[in-house]
């Protein structure tokens, strides 16, 4: 009785271990290929006159990659200040502007929030990241 006792649970055992470590591999991957990365636009800045907000940017290639955006795509986001306040904002695409531009102007109304962003478009559609956020509130005094 020990005996089968004892070879009951060295099978239990065995087969608790066979389950856990099947030995299943996933699909074969790709080897990881060098990615070429585009640098995002920098100095994001505005000029607000009247209704209009021209947006302009600097971009510098990466001297590493050496990779140059053939167009920009400018994204916006609108706010009625006091609506879905802590909401996440929602970017719709702008204007796209071509090389060698580096600026673009926007329609803007008095009373809303404009958040504006600018990306770098490369061939084969590579993308860069955004630049960062900038704010515009037309009517109220720019933030220092």
């Amino acid at each position: 009785m020990k005996h089968r006792t004892a070879l009951t649970l060295a099978c239990f055992f065995m087969g608790c271990l066979a389950i856990s470590a099947c030995g299943y591999k996933g699909p074969p991957l790709p080897p990881l290929a060098k990615t070429r990365v585009l640098s995002p636009p920098v100095d994001l800045t505005y000029d607000l006159s009247d209704d209009t907000a021209v947006l302009s940017w600097r971009h510098e290639p990466d001297p590493a990659d050496g990779l140059s955006p053939v167009s920009f795509e400018v994204s916006t986001a609108v706010r009625v200040p006091g609506e879905c306040e802590g909401c996440p904002l929602v970017f719709t695409v702008a204007d796209t502007v071509a090389m060698p531009e580096m600026s673009c102007s926007q329609t803007v109304e008095p009373g809303r929030r404009y958040y504006f962003r600018v990306r770098a478009i490369g061939e084969n559609n590579v993308k860069s990241d955004f630049s960062p956020t900038i704010l515009i509130e037309p009517g109220q005094p720019p933030a220092d």
